[in-house]
């Protein structure tokens, strides 16, 4: 199983964490993109590095994966 999750900018840290490693200790492949910058920062200013780009409505591939996490 394949999903992707979208982070923007003041994200919960723990909520984002917390999501991308309990998938990933289950199996599911993830992708993590970011919402108008590969660098973002969270509430408490911790930085997350995305792997991908998230700008226009093209940037992902829906039919690449079974869910999308907002």
């Amino acid at each position: 199983m394949r999903c992707c999750i979208l982070f923007g900018e003041d994200f919960e840290e723990i909520e984002a964490v917390t999501q991308i490693d309990i998938l990933r200790r289950g199996g599911v492949e993830i992708d993590i993109y970011g919402v108008g910058s590969l660098e973002l920062k969270g509430k408490m200013g911790i930085l997350l590095k995305t792997e991908k780009l998230f700008v226009k409505d093209n940037d992902i591939d829906i039919n690449k994966y079974e869910g999308i996490i907002l």
